[in-house]
C-alpha cells in the first residue's frame, strides 16, 4: 500500500520525477516529466537518458553522474538543456540522487523542473553584469571586444560568435572578431565568415545595422534571405541573433551569436543586448578619445626624440628644463646630469657667456630682442670644452605665466668641413689646371693639404718604365720635409712591402690606419737606426689612395696625422679618394699632351718621308706606264695563246674519246682470235687431230702461257684506259682483310714452287676489317703478290702481312729480290714504266700493274707505296681505310 501512495504521488507532483536504471534507461517518468519534454503520458519510459539529453550537456551530466553513483557525491544538482520530442533543446533544473526503494533495477531518483521563464528573465541581467565587469578590468578596446564576444557566447551557450566593423571606404560590414565552441567542428561556417562581405543592410548583421536594435532568427539555416544559411545548416548552426554597438551618433559595429538549437526570440535578452550595445558603444567613443590624446602625447616625446636637431628648453633663469637625445649625443651630456643646471656653464663658450646674460636681462626687462625668432650661426662647446660651429633659433614657449624658451640647434661641424674640402678642391682643381708640368702642380697640391687635411702629405707616381718615384712630400717644418726626403734616400721603400704604397698600387684599393702600431714601424724598418727615426716622427694615423682614373693607377697619395695628434676615420677616405682622382687626372692629360707632341713630331718626320716617296713615285708612274703599255701587248699574245690552248685542249679531249674507242675495238677484236688461239691449242692437246708427243704438248702449252699472257696486257691497257677517263665503278663495303690475304697463296702457289720461294702469310687479328672494293683489292694485292714472286730469286722469300694503325689498315708485301733503285722509287708508279734492275729479265710486261694498283687504291682513299734497296728486296704497302 505505501509503495501504491508513493506511485500515485509521484505522478500527481507538480514538478518532473523519473528514475534512470542502470543502463541510462527510463524505467519511470510521470505526466509532469513527460510534459516538460513534449510527450504524452507514460511514452517517456523505455527511452535512453542519451534520447533525452541534449548532446551539447550529455558529456557534462555522464561525468556528474558517473561520480553519484560511485558515491563520490550524496546528490548532483544541474541546470542544463533536455532534447524534447520535436528536437528543440528545454531548459531545466535537474536534482538527481541515488534510490532506494525503485525496485532491484531502480539507480538514480531524478527531480526536473522547466527553468524556461525562468532563466530568460535571467540571461539578460547576468550579460548585462558580465559585460560591465569585462569593461571595468579591460586593458583596451581590441582586448574588451574579443573577451565580450567569447565571453557572453560561454554565458549563453551559443556555439559560434563574430564582430563585424564598419568599412567606411565600401559602407559594408566586415568579420574582425570571430569565436567558435572549442571542440566543435565549424571550420566551414567560420570560413564563410571570414570570406563575407555584407552591404549595408544585409544579412543578421545588416539588419540591426539598419534598424540599430537588436534582431533574433529563430531557424536560419536553409533561409535562403541569409548568405551562408546553407552552410550553417550543414554545421549545424539554426538559431542566432545580433546587436549593435553604438552611441547616439556613432555607430561602431555588429556583435553576432549562433546557437546549435532553433530558439525563439528571447525579449529579455534582446532588451538586455540592446543596453549592452550602447554600454559598449560608449565606452568604445571614451577609449578612441583617450587613445588619440596618448597617441598625440606619444607623438610629441617621439618629435623630441627622434629629433635629428638639439632641442633645449630653459626657464627665464637659464635653467635647464629639457634636453632631449640629440642634445646629448652632440654636447656630451646625459640629460640627468643637465636638468636643473645653468644652460650658460654647460654648452655656451666662456667668451661668449657675459653677452648671453645680457641679451636675456634686456629681453626680460624691456622685450627687445636681438636673437629670438631669428637663426643665426655661433660657436657653441661641448662636455669637453670643445668649441664647434652651430645653427640656433631660439623661440619663447607661447604659455602665460613665467617665461620659457626653446632653443633648436644644430650641429654644423659636417657641413662646415664639406665646405673647407670643397673649396680646397676647388683651389686643386684650379692649382692642377694651372700647368701641364703635373710635378710642379703637384708640389703646390701637397703644400695646400698641409695642415689642414694632414701633417703629412707626399704623392708617388709611376714611371712608364713601371719604377716607383716619389715627387712631392710637404709638412709645416721644412726641416722635416728634409731629414724624410734623406730618409727615403737611405733607406728606399721595399716595392714588396704588404702594406702602404706599393700594396696600394697593386690592388689598385685605398688603405688607412687610423691608429699606427709601433709593430707596423718595426716592420717598415731597416734597421735600429731607421726605426729610432720614425718614431721620432711620432707618426699617428695615415691614409693611402690610389691616383686611378678610368680604371688606370698613376700613383698614390699619402697623408699622415702626427704632432697634431689627429686621426683618419673611413670618412675621409672619400675627400682623400676625390684629391687622389684629380691628380691622376692631371698626370693622364699631361702625359697624353706629351704623347700628342711625340706623335706630332713623328707626324712631321713622316710627312717628310712621305714627300720624298712622292716624288719617287712619280718617277716610278712614268716608269709602270711605259710597262703597262708592253704588258697590253704581252696580254694580247696571252690571249692568242690561250685560244690556241683551249683549241688544243679540245683536240685532246677528242682524241682522248677515239683513244677510249679504239681501245674497245681493239679490246673485242684481239680477244677473239686470242680465245681462238687458247681454244684450239687445248684441243690439240686432247688429241683431237691426232695423238701429240711430249714436245709438241710442251709447244702447245707455250702457246698458251703467250695467249695468256697477251690477254693480261690487254685486260691492264683496258683497266687503265678506264682510271684514266674516270669510268671504273667501285662497290665499298666493310670485311674482314684476314679472309682475302689468306687466299692469294693458292693463286700464285705454282709459281711459288716453281721458283722454290719461301712464303709465308704471317696473319694478324682475325677481327680487323677494311673499308674498300672486294674485287679491286684482291686485284690490287694479287698484283703485289705476283710482281714480288716475278722479281724474287729462286729460294728466295715472299711475306705477306696486315698490321693496324689507328683508322688504317696496312697490308704488306716483302720479298728478297731485286730490288728497285732510290732514284727509281716513284717512276714505278707511272704508267708503261719498267725499272732494268741490271739483271736478266725473266718476265715481261707493259708497266701498267702498279699504276692501275695505285689509282685505284686512291679512288678507294688509300695508296701504294714501296720501301726498296737494290740487291736487298721491296716491301710494298697497301694503306686503306679500317672498316
Amino acid at each position: 500500500m505505501a509503495e501504491q501512495v508513493l506511485a500515485a504521488a509521484i505522478d500527481q507532483a507538480s514538478v518532473g520525477i523519473g528514475v534512470l536504471s542502470s543502463d541510462d534507461g527510463w524505467l519511470h517518468a510521470n505526466d509532469r516529466l513527460c510534459e516538460i519534454l513534449g510527450y504524452a503520458p507514460g511514452k517517456l519510459s523505455g527511452l535512453s537518458r542519451n534520447q533525452t539529453t541534449h548532446p551539447a550537456d550529455l558529456a557534462d551530466e555522464t561525468a556528474c553522474l558517473a561520480e553519484l553513483r560511485r558515491g563520490e557525491i550524496a546528490s548532483a544538482q544541474m541546470e542544463e538543456r533536455y532534447k524534447a520530442s520535436d528536437g528543440k533543446a528545454v531548459w531545466v533544473s535537474v536534482i538527481a540522487a541515488r534510490a532506494r526503494a525503485t525496485g532491484p533495477r531502480g539507480d538514480l531518483f531524478v527531480i526536473v523542473q522547466d527553468m524556461g521563464a525562468r532563466r530568460e528573465s535571467r540571461r539578460g541581467l547576468s550579460v548585462q553584469h558580465l559585460v560591465s565587469r569585462i569593461i571595468v578590468e579591460a586593458q583596451g578596446a581590441g582586448e574588451t571586444i574579443s573577451t565580450v564576444l567569447s565571453e557572453v557566447a560561454i554565458a549563453l551557450r551559443w556555439s559560434f560568435a563574430a564582430y563585424w566593423e564598419v568599412d567606411k571606404a565600401t559602407n559594408s560590414l566586415k568579420p574582425a572578431e570571430i569565436w567558435r565552441v572549442p571542440g566543435r567542428n565549424l571550420d566551414r561556417f567560420e570560413k564563410a565568415t571570414r570570406e563575407t562581405v555584407l552591404p549595408y543592410g544585409t544579412g543578421i548583421p545588416g539588419r540591426a545595422w539598419v534598424e540599430g536594435t537588436p534582431t533574433w532568427e529563430a531557424d536560419v539555416a536553409g533561409n535562403g534571405k541569409y548568405l551562408r544559411s546553407q552552410v550553417a545548416a550543414r554545421d549545424g548552426l539554426h538559431s542566432a541573433f545580433a546587436f549593435p554597438i553604438r552611441t547616439r551618433e556613432k555607430f561602431f559595429g555588429v556583435m553576432e551569436f549562433f546557437g546549435e538549437d532553433v530558439l525563439p526570440p528571447d525579449q529579455s535578452l534582446l532588451n538586455a543586448a540592446e543596453g549592452v550595445g550602447y554600454q559598449l558603444g560608449e565606452y568604445l567613443e571614451r577609449g578612441r578619445a583617450t587613445e588619440a590624446a596618448h597617441a598625440s602625447e606619444i607623438r610629441k616625446a617621439s618629435i623630441l626624440d627622434t629629433a635629428l636637431d638639439c632641442i633645449i628648453t630653459s626657464d627665464a633663469d637659464g635653467v635647464i628644463m629639457e634636453f632631449n637625445p640629440a642634445a646629448e649625443a652632440t654636447f656630451g651630456y646625459r640629460k640627468a646630469d643637465v636638468l636643473g643646471r645653468q644652460m650658460s656653464e654647460l654648452i655656451i663658450p666662456p667668451s661668449l657667456r657675459e653677452a648671453h646674460r645680457a641679451g636675456m636681462k634686456r629681453y626680460l626687462a624691456t622685450g627687445e630682442a636681438h636673437v629670438l625668432g631669428r637663426r643665426i650661426e655661433i660657436t657653441a662647446m661641448r662636455s669637453d670644452g670643445s668649441e664647434f660651429p652651430i645653427e640656433l633659433g631660439i623661440v619663447r614657449v607661447p604659455l602665460p605665466g613665467p617665461a620659457f624658451f626653446t632653443a633648436y640647434l644644430r650641429d654644423l661641424s659636417e657641413r662646415k668641413r664639406l665646405e673647407r674640402e670643397q673649396k680646397f678642391l676647388l683651389h686643386a682643381s684650379e692649382e692642377l689646371a694651372s700647368s701641364l708640368d703635373y710635378e710642379t702642380t703637384i708640389a703646390s697640391i701637397a703644400r695646400l693639404a698641409v695642415p689642414d687635411l694632414a701633417d703629412w702629405c707626399a704623392v708617388d707616381v709611376i714611371e712608364p718604365d713601371g719604377k716607383i718615384r716619389r715627387v712631392a712630400v710637404a709638412h709645416e717644418d721644412p726641416e722635416k720635409v728634409t731629414l724624410v726626403q734623406r730618409l727615403e734616400e737611405k733607406y728606399p721603400t721595399d716595392p714588396d712591402a704588404t702594406f702602404g704604397v706599393p700594396a696600394v698600387l697593386r690592388s689598385g684599393e685605398p688603405e688607412y690606419i687610423a691608429d699606427i702600431p709601433d709593430s707596423l714601424l718595426v716592420q717598415a724598418a731597416h734597421d735600429a737606426a731607421h726605426l729610432k727615426a720614425l718614431r721620432d716622427l711620432g707618426l699617428k694615423s695615415y691614409l693611402v689612395v690610389p691616383l686611378k682614373t678610368r680604371g688606370q693607377i698613376f700613383g698614390a697619395l699619402t697623408l699622415v696625422y702626427a704632432e697634431s695628434g689627429r686621426r683618419f676615420q673611413e670618412s675621409d677616405l672619400a675627400l682623400a679618394t676625390d684629391l687622389a682622382r684629380r691628380i691622376g687626372t692631371s698626370i693622364e692629360n699631361a702625359r697624353l699632351l706629351e704623347d700628342s707632341e711625340q706623335a706630332r713630331h713623328e707626324l712631321e718626320v713622316q710627312a717628310a718621308e712621305m714627300e720624298i716617296q712622292a716624288t719617287e713615285m712619280e718617277h716610278t708612274q712614268d716608269q709602270m706606264e711605259m710597262t703597262n703599255e708592253e704588258l697590253q701587248t704581252v696580254n694580247a699574245q696571252l690571249r692568242d695563246k690561250t685560244d690556241e690552248t683551249r683549241a688544243a685542249l679540245a683536240a685532246a679531249e677528242e682524241a682522248n674519246k677515239a683513244k677510249s674507242e679504239f681501245l674497245a675495238t681493239m679490246s673485242h677484236e684481239l680477244r677473239t682470235p686470242l680465245n681462238a688461239i687458247s681454244g684450239y691449242a687445248e684441243l690439240l692437246k686432247m688429241g683431237i687431230r691426232g695423238p701429240v708427243n711430249d714436245a709438241q704438248v710442251a709447244d702447245l702449252e707455250r702457246i698458251n702461257r703467250s695467249q695468256g699472257h697477251l690477254l693480261a696486257i690487254i685486260n691492264d691497257i683496258l683497266k687503265f684506259a678506264k682510271l684514266e677517263a674516270g669510268h671504273l665503278e667501285l662497290k665499298i663495303e666493310d670485311f674482314p682483310i684476314e679472309e682475302e690475304l689468306s687466299k692469294v697463296e693458292e693463286l700464285v702457289r705454282p709459281q711459288i714452287d716453281a721458283k722454290q720461294l719461301d712464303y709465308r702469310y704471317e696473319a694478324g687479328d682475325k677481327t680487323v676489317r677494311v673499308k674498300a672494293d672486294r674485287d679491286r683489292f684482291n686485284q690490287i694485292l694479287l698484283n703485289l703478290v705476283s710482281n714480288a714472286v716475278k722479281f724474287t730469286p729462286e729460294k728466295g722469300s715472299v711475306v705477306v702481312s696486315w698490321k693496324e694503325t689507328g683508322d688504317r689498315v696496312r697490308a704488306q708485301v716483302a720479298d728478297t729480290g731485286v730490288g728497285i733503285p732510290k732514284d727509281q722509287l716513284e717512276r714505278i708508279f707511272d704508267p708503261f714504266v719498267q725499272v732494268d734492275s741490271g739483271t736478266t729479265r725473266v718476265s715481261e710486261g707493259v708497266g701498267l700493274g702498279l699504276a692501275i694498283s695505285r689509282d685505284m687504291a686512291k679512288l678507294m682513299e688509300g695508296d701504294v707505296t714501296v720501301e726498296s734497296e737494290p740487291g736487298k728486296g721491296s716491301i710494298f704497302t697497301l694503306d686503306l681505310p679500317k672498316g
